[in-house]
């Protein structure tokens, strides 16, 4: 498993938010991350405003099921999983992605969301 950090703005994260008929959703990044397993479940965090607000999970094998072709530089995420952490957690705003297992104050929660 390796989960990452994505830092967007509010809107964007909203608009993937927005009910539609598309579950599948996916984030195009420069670089698809290294530690990403082709059979693992992930989690996919997402940051505005300064704070880490939600998460969704990944599974690779979703890429299957979308109606559009998803780039291989992205990851891919249901929409109808997000939650939203309780408590936003500080970060500062950075570009393209950083795994989870750099910031110390998410190691209970994505330990919850292993149990």
């Amino acid at each position: 498993m390796t989960d990452i950090i994505i830092y967007t703005r509010k809107e964007v994260l909203d608009e993937k938010l927005k009910p539609d008929d598309a579950n599948i959703l996916y984030w195009t990044l420069p670089n698809r991350p290294r530690r990403f397993d082709e059979h693992e479940h992930d989690n996919v965090f997402f940051a505005y405003e300064g704070a880490i607000r939600g998460v969704f999970e990944s599974w690779p094998s979703w890429i299957s099921e979308g109606e559009e072709a998803i780039p291989d530089n992205a990851v891919v995420f249901h929409r109808l999983t997000w939650k939203e952490l309780s408590e936003p957690i500080p970060t500062k705003a950075f570009q393209g992605f950083k795994y989870a297992d750099k910031v110390p104050e998410l190691t209970n929660i994505i330990e919850e969301l292993y149990k």
